[in-house]
């Protein structure tokens, strides 16, 4: 059996867990530069407040709604999830991280009453240790696990066992096929064209042929894990990232060069941090620049930078994305956005030398070892190179953004 565990409303939880007396209230949170809805509490939702709805065209409602407004307090979140998938990882069963607020759990053979158990004990733990409520799952294939989660949602305990084909079938039954794990949109229109319009239908075709023509394999073999037959693998280990990525739009029009390198560089020590706690190495490094989307000039400029050993170090890879910005920023332009990816992986140890390069690397290593560990200690850019300066006038908006924070301690609650 597959338990899928997700946290209830997580961006919304999380800000109640240092204000308690949000706890039942109408609240949401927001996006990147308090653009758009991505987070709402259940007196939000019972409001009708959509998801993805433009912050700016919502704002007038919400506030004769009385409705909490938050910005994304990233640090706040992320230091969550770790909290929650550590508690997870605690029990032993295998764990597979599948979001910043999913994850599936192999419970293999336990007993029905022992199963209810777990999941009961891991409530439990998320409510009162971490303060994060928690719906749980469990079906015999992934696909049944989520679709049990959605259900566990609405009822009273937060867990749902589908045990028997009966109660499958009945929870089937309720789900519209566009609801189903990876049927979106377009799928959803060529199932009703088939006259599928429940999850119970779609397990029910019989021409399975048809379905695989008609939309993709992968849309059969949801079919098939809605019958009970595993066909998505559960990893006990998380797959290692091929690419990383770190992009945000600026909170203003910037236009100098001096900004955009502050910007590129706190980009680059970003995607270098994980890179590093993946113990991999680049050969590549990709950036861009662009203009706002609805500008008439519309303008983005893009380069990348090939190395011929890989590297993880922030200075070098800083070094290189800076010369490469240095070619394809254009003045008097009103940039946006900017980005970094880094791709090309190698194993850290393992890497391809050139002929005059050094195989003594241990000096920049224990360099950046030691920049990790102080950021980690102390919280995020405690110890941070120049070039990403001191300011951040161009950083994203985010102007309902809570104080509260977990990694600082200028930020500790005080208690009278």
């Amino acid at each position: 059996m597959i338990a899928l565990v997700d946290c209830n409303s997580f961006y919304w939880s999380v800000e109640t867990v240092f204000n308690p007396q949000l706890r039942g209230q109408p609240g949401v949170v927001l996006s990147n530069n308090d653009g758009c809805i991505v987070a709402r509490s259940k007196a939000a939702k019972d409001i009708e407040i959509p998801m993805g709805a433009p912050f700016f065209k919502w704002s007038d409602f919400l506030e004769k709604n009385k409705v909490h407004v938050f910005s994304s307090n990233y640090a706040l979140i992320h230091d969550f999830h770790r909290r929650v998938m550590t508690l997870l990882k605690s029990y032993d069963a295998n764990t597979q991280v599948y979001s910043i607020d999913e994850a599936f759990l192999d419970l293999g053979n336990l007993e029905k009453k022992r199963m209810l158990q777990l999941a009961q004990d891991i409530r439990q733990q998320a409510l009162k240790g971490i303060g994060i409520p928690l719906s749980i799952g469990i079906g015999r294939t992934k696909t049944l696990a989520k679709l049990a989660n959605s259900l566990a949602k609405k009822c009273g305990s937060g867990i749902l066992y589908m045990e028997s084909l009966k109660e499958e079938t009945a929870a089937l039954d309720s789900v519209p096929v566009g609801e189903v794990w990876g049927i979106g949109r377009r799928k959803e229109a060529i199932l009703h064209s088939l006259e599928i319009h429940t999850a119970r239908q779609l397990r029910d075709f019989s021409n399975a042929r048809l379905i695989q023509k008609k939309l993709s394999i992968v849309t059969r073999q949801t079919q098939d894990e809605l019958r009970g037959q595993t066909c998505i693998d559960l990893h006990s280990i998380e797959e290692e990232k091929k690419n990383i990525i770190s992009t945000r739009s600026f909170g203003k029009t910037i236009y100098d060069l001096e900004s955009l390198t502050e910007a590129i560089s706190c980009h680059v020590s970003r995607v270098a941090e994980k890179l590093r706690l993946q113990n991999s190495t680049c050969t590549s490094l990709y950036l861009f620049i662009r203009t706002s989307r609805h500008s008439p000039q519309y303008l983005q400029k893009s380069g990348r930078v090939q190395f011929f050993s890989g590297t993880s170090s922030t200075n070098r890879l800083i070094a290189a994305a800076i010369g490469k910005l240095k070619e394809i920023y254009q003045p008097h332009i009103g940039y946006k956005k900017c980005g970094v990816g880094i791709s090309g992986f190698e194993k850290q140890g393992k890497k391809q030398l050139t002929l005059m390069e050094s195989t003594d690397f241990s000096e920049n290593e224990k360099l950046m070892e030691t920049l990790d560990k102080i950021n980690r200690i102390y919280g995020a850019e405690t110890l941070k190179f120049a070039s990403c300066g001191t300011s951040k006038h161009w950083k994203m908006l985010s102007e309902r953004r809570s104080q509260v924070s977990t990694n600082k301690l200028s930020k500790r609650l005080r208690v009278q």
